[in-house]
């Protein structure tokens, strides 16, 4: 068998390809919206993928003065960027070689044939501009008759699980995908038209290689003697395209074979499929359109006849957005029907069905497989069933409907923007008023992340009633087996954890859901706190550091909610801990956390606990704070920085956010990815310092030290990364935005 016959020869094209891209020439106009396959892919697409303009990219980043100064550095080290290639692909031969037995020379040989060069250069330039796929609405049937089987077959699986009979379960997974699926349900499927597709600049060196693929399909077909299939394969002038085309029909698949030699132990369930399957074909076509090679499969090829001919997918009401933007440089489009959606198969589903499988697989094969002739146990084993059945409806009513979405990012002139959106139902964004905790950041913050969420006190009510349930199913199952107790210190103890849990559920359903029914949260990383010594346990720095403060904001309703359900949590953590305690030793005096200190200042009251008290110094600031006021509640390690968010304060961002503070939104993030890398970079100048003082660098590790400092100017080409969600027609819509600064040469 020649090299190029072999398994892996696929993976060896792939693999070099993605070596010499880097280093090709580059080709191919830049690809906008105007440009795309979005002008192809008819406007009732049922999904829709683009990678474009990727050779661009790969050499906006290669050229950048931050790489050029890494290759300086390797150069200078002795490592050149054109020996790694060639090490690299030596590496990646001589694997081949080894591992398939092909003489390396024979591999070198067949590099140096024009014919395999003009492959090689075909498939870097399908790679330069523009990869995309797409499939028509007949992809939402087949994708629903998909789904729809596998809810039946997890539904049976769920059954079988919680059975606990192994025998019952065995005999039914053989003659489980007829039930699932039906004969008329196949009938009614058809091959969906689905197009992968690249734009290319050479269209003469791409049929040249179809031709090539041709005389290999041929001589397979003919060492095979199998002369219909050959007859099929041929050029097709279909619309503005040339395409080599095949189509397979169902009734010359060889059953007999298939029944008796491939898959015997499926005999019955071939039998029962065979008669729908003969009736279906499939048509496969690979050629080129207008400088694009194009590969489809499809029921038929009519679909290439109306290739920019009908109403694209770019005139679909969905893609206003994209439009507005349609004169930029695209760099990926994902897009995902309504229809599609619907017959989907969303993650939060999966995660339900293996849950409840799980569950029911736990449950069957362990407790119930031992009352099965008892009639408690049969009365458990239907309320085990029931209360699965009635989880997986309370999953359902959490989970929000699938819909249509869109995702589309452009290049800028210093990075990345773009924008998605979502038109699933919307249960988690509130962006009916203005994101006015944004103005209780603090004064210099390094990352904001904000958001408001409806009011949904039904949701908690789930948690809870399954929480319940689980520590009901915990006592009855023999809970103090997996504790290791006795059964009465069990009860005991379980008890007490009841109890403690009510309190808990009644608090945060009567005392902090009304309380923070203003929805509102944020998560704040704070840079105003620095000194050269935060403590005198610490040596002190040359240089002023940046302590990072994390910060939690909260917007409150009512205040005196928020102290009840507080002083709850607190005498049921004295509970716990004092529970505990006396597990392990029954003297152990109740524990009580101590009162926390108090100051006011302005509207807001400041509980606080100095470590100061437990660890000596002088900054009384330093320590677990929360601060309280009407409409705030602030959790941060410094009272200072708890008194700088209480106060108003506007806060610009380097970043196309700042147009977003104060309009109705419901989401805010930023990140100062650059502010975030000066931080580091003075902790970790400090650390080194401390270090060197204490004699703990020698020179081998001084060697690492300009590397180390190399690869944080270059991850600190990033500046920042932004995003503001809102809602629009029924649709919640995300702009972001990722900006980065190349280093000075």
């Amino acid at each position: 068998m020649s090299f190029s016959r072999k398994p892996f020869f696929p993976l060896f094209i792939a693999l070099l390809c993605f070596v010499l891209l880097p280093f090709t020439p580059l080709a191919g106009q830049e690809v906008t919206p105007n440009q795309s396959s979005l002008k192809l892919a008819p406007k009732n697409s049922a999904f829709y993928w683009s990678v474009s303009n990727v050779r661009a990219q790969i050499d906006r980043v290669w050229k950048s003065n931050a790489i050029q100064k890494v290759v300086k550095y390797l150069d200078e080290e002795g490592v050149v960027p054109e020996q790694l290639k060639e090490d690299f692909l030596e590496g990646i031969i001589e694997s081949i070689a080894r591992e398939s037995g092909v003489d390396e020379d024979e591999i070198y040989d067949w590099m140096d044939k024009q014919e395999n060069k003009d492959l090689l250069a075909l498939i870097t330039d399908a790679l330069s501009s523009e990869m995309y796929m797409f499939a028509n609405d007949d992809y939402c049937d087949l994708m629903g008759a998909y789904v729809d089987m596998y809810k039946r077959m997890s539904n049976m699986m769920f059954e079988v699980m919680l059975s606990g009979d192994i025998e019952v379960s065995q005999e039914m997974m053989k003659t489980m995908l007829p039930k699932v699926l039906s004969v008329k349900q196949v009938e009614k499927m058809k091959v969906p038209d689905i197009v992968v597709g690249f734009q290319i600049t050479n269209e003469k060196r791409a049929i040249e290689q179809i031709k090539r693929l041709e005389a290999l399909i041929r001589t397979a077909l003919d060492d095979a003697d199998a002369k219909p299939w050959a007859d099929r394969l041929k050029w097709q002038k279909i619309g503005d395209g040339n395409y080599l085309t095949m189509t397979a029909k169902g009734e010359d698949i060889p059953w007999k074979v298939v029944r008796e030699e491939v898959v015997p132990e499926a005999k019955d369930v071939i039998d029962y499929y065979k008669d729908a399957l003969s009736k279906k074909t499939m048509a496969v076509a690979i050629g080129v359109y207008k400088n694009n090679l194009i590969l489809t499969v499809g029921d038929d090829l009519t679909h290439l006849k109306n290739f920019a001919s009908g109403e694209s997918l770019l005139s679909h009401p969905k893609f206003a957005k994209v439009r507005k933007v349609a004169s930029k440089r695209s760099a990926f489009t994902m897009y995902m029907s309504q229809r599609m959606a619907d017959n989907s198969y969303t993650w939060s589903e999966y995660l339900q069905q293996q849950f409840t499988t799980t569950v029911a697989m736990f449950v069957g094969f362990s407790t119930l497989s031992d009352r099965d002739e008892d009639e408690k146990g049969d009365k458990f084993t239907k309320r085990i069933r029931a209360d699965l059945k009635e989880l997986a409806k309370d999953v359902e009513t959490l989970t929000p409907k699938a819909g249509a979405f869109l995702s589309h990012s452009f290049m800028t002139s210093t990075g990345y923007a773009g924008f998605s959106q979502n038109w699933a139902e919307n249960k988690s964004h509130d962006g009916s008023k203005q994101l006015d905790i944004l103005q209780n950041v603090g004064s210099d913050p390094i990352a904001v992340f904000a958001a408001r969420k409806p009011y949904r006190p039904q949701d908690y009510e789930i948690f809870a009633k399954w929480g319940n349930k689980i520590l009901g199913y915990i006592s009855e199952m023999g809970g103090e087996d997996l504790v290791g107790m006795e059964s009465d210190e069990f009860q005991a103890v379980y008890e007490k954890v009841k109890g403690m849990m009510l309190k808990i559920h009644n608090s945060i359903k009567d005392h902090w859901l009304p309380a923070f029914k203003d929805g509102q949260s944020a998560l704040v990383i704070d840079a105003s706190l620095k000194s050269k010594q935060f403590h005198p346990m610490m040596p002190a720095a040359k240089q002023e550091l940046t302590l990072q403060q994390p910060v939690l904001l909260f917007g409150v309703s009512d205040r005196d909610l928020v102290k009840k359900g507080a002083s709850t949590f607190i005498e049921v953590a004295n509970e716990a801990t004092t529970l505990v305690m006396k597990t392990f030793n029954e003297d152990a005096p109740p524990f009580e956390i101590p009162p926390a200190k108090v100051e006011k200042a302005g509207d807001a009251e400041y509980y606080y606990y100095s470590l100061k008290d437990y660890l000596g110094g002088e900054d009384d600031s330093l320590g677990a704070t929360a601060g309280l006021s009407k409409n705030r509640l602030v959790l941060t390690l410094n009272r200072d920085t708890a008194k700088q968010c209480m106060a108003k304060s506007s806060v610009k961002y380097n970043s196309f956010v700042n147009e977003y503070v104060g309009k109705k939104i419901s989401r805010f993030n930023y990140l100062d990815w650059n502010k975030l890398m000066v931080v580091w970079e003075g902790w970790f100048e400090y650390l080194i310092d401390q270090a060197d003082e204490q004699g703990m660098i020698d020179e081998s590790f001084e060697e690492f030290i300009p590397a180390i400092e190399l690869a944080m100017d270059v991850i600190g080409c990033l500046q920042n990364i932004s995003s503001v969600s809102f809602v629009e027609n029924e649709s919640v819509v995300t702009m972001y935005e990722w900006k980065f600064k190349d280093i000075p040469k």
